[in-house]
């Protein structure tokens, strides 16, 4: 998820497009897995992470986001640009609060 947010800005259309079906269908997070991704690339030194940890690297992240240059970036190729408008660090915040953590029995 946080691929979307590294370096303040968009990295793929797939990575986000993943992201947030990731988020609207629910879709567990296995945070051991993700542990694994972050540590590989340095988003997280730690040898743990539990959610509410998770939650505020990924606010911190989009907090980090320059959503006009994103918007800027994308907006030819949205047929409204308009649509647009509500990208900002608050939307991906509150888009991103129903995160689902995968239970430690169901990985």
């Amino acid at each position: 998820m946080l691929c979307f947010f590294a370096n303040g800005k968009k990295e793929s259309k797939e990575e986000t497009g993943m992201t947030w079906r990731y988020v609207k269908n629910k879709i567990p997070l296995n945070l051991d897995h993700f542990l694994t991704r972050a540590k590989n690339s340095g988003n997280w030194d730690a040898e743990t992470i539990n959610q509410d940890e998770f939650i505020a690297l990924l606010l911190k992240k989009i907090e980090g986001v320059s959503f006009d240059s994103i918007k800027q970036d994308i907006s030819r190729f949205i047929k409204d640009s308009n649509n647009l408008n509500l990208w900002s660090a608050k939307y991906f915040a509150d888009l991103s609060r129903p995160i689902v953590f995968a239970s430690k029995k169901s990985l």
